[in-house]
């Protein structure tokens, strides 16, 4: 594995860290989650499921079906997403909760609900512009947007998928709130944000690392 693919390999992991963590923190504003979590929230109530462990019945079923669609899109980072975010965030509610007790100000809830929007929108775009797979659903707007060559952007089939996992996790009990409103409306954009940094910061840094490669291997000769 060369050193190009390992830092894309780490960050991939990073990304996901941060995305578990974000889930976590919007779960501990209890202001509602983002779409997704709000989706499997309300399911894995409804069967009276653990949470993270529904996550990876979910997040296996959606793998199927970009499996069959778009197999270029799984990789390590997939794995890295469906094992990891659902525990991440129980362990971070249980570690939180079980030292400090649930959040009672609103305007703390509302912190903690905004600092998971940011966190997860960041780790989210990490973890895509390392191009080492991603999960299911983060699949389904890039599915989208190369199916339609473009005229569906990113941004626009995230908020649709977004609004409808809402309704869904909705309808099976999950909490919605002002934090779920937010991320549905404006996760998309957020994310595409990030991802175009990343996404330029990773190249130049990358174009560095074959420069420098490239200086080394004229010294050697």
């Amino acid at each position: 594995m060369n050193s190009k693919k390992i830092v894309r390999v780490f960050l991939s992991f990073i990304g996901v860290l941060f995305i578990g963590l974000a889930v976590g923190f919007m779960r501990l504003g209890n202001l509602g989650a983002d779409s997704f979590s709000t989706f499997n929230l309300g399911l894995s109530s409804f069967f009276g499921v653990q949470f993270g462990t529904y996550m990876i019945f979910s997040n296996a079923i959606g793998l199927i079906l970009v499996f069959l669609t778009a197999r270029h899109l799984i990789g390590i980072g997939t794995l890295f997403n469906i094992v990891l975010v659902g525990y991440i965030s129980d362990f971070l509610v249980h570690l939180i909760t079980s030292y400090f007790g649930e959040a009672n100000s609103f305007w703390l809830r509302l912190l903690i609900s905004a600092l998971g929007i940011l966190v997860l929108a960041f780790g989210a775009s990490v973890y895509i512009v390392a191009g080492q797979g991603v999960a299911p659903y983060d699949a389904l707007p890039i599915i989208i947007e190369e199916k339609s060559k473009g005229r569906v952007s990113f941004q626009t089939a995230r908020v649709v998928s977004d609004i409808l996992c809402i309704s869904i996790g909705f309808f099976f009990g999950a909490t919605v709130g002002i934090t779920t409103i937010v991320a549905g409306f404006f996760m998309g954009p957020i994310m595409q944000f990030f991802r175009t940094k990343f996404t330029s910061l990773l190249k130049e840094f990358e174009t560095k690392k074959d420069n420098h490669t490239s200086k080394m291997d004229s010294v050697k000769i």
